[in-house]
């Protein structure tokens, strides 16, 4: 007697480009964006993204060079000059921030004075 393969379902899986798949997360593309550029449904790219493990990582590897460069090439202006980017820079990596300080005077510039009033209960 001869068995039968019991057919897996479903459409096979559409080769992906890997290489691409990391170059458009170096870009930060969305799932959307890269849902597009490899013909695919986005729902597609984000089963991917949980089944595909190489899909997976390559994507997040994009997206970790890509924040690296752009922090490389911020950090390169700023050291060039840029002041509002140290600024800028200052409080995203080293916890500075700006810090105002307001007074409140009264008349003629006196203390504030507050008044007691005291409502008999009904």
């Amino acid at each position: 007697m001869v068995e039968k393969k019991k057919h897996p379902g479903g459409r096979p899986r559409k080769p992906v480009d890997y290489d691409m798949v990391e170059s458009l997360g170096l870009i930060h593309c969305t799932e959307a964006e890269v849902a597009v550029c490899l013909d695919m449904d986005q729902a597609q790219v984000s089963r991917r993204l949980q089944d595909d493990k190489e899909f997976c990582i390559r994507y997040k590897k994009g997206i970790t060079e890509g924040k690296r460069s752009l922090r490389r090439k911020q950090y390169d202006v700023a050291m060039s000059g840029d002041r509002t980017l140290l600024i800028w820079l200052g409080k995203q990596l080293l916890g500075q921030t700006d810090k105002e300080r307001h007074e409140i005077t009264g008349l003629g510039g006196k203390p504030v004075e507050f008044i007691e009033v005291v409502r008999p209960s009904e």
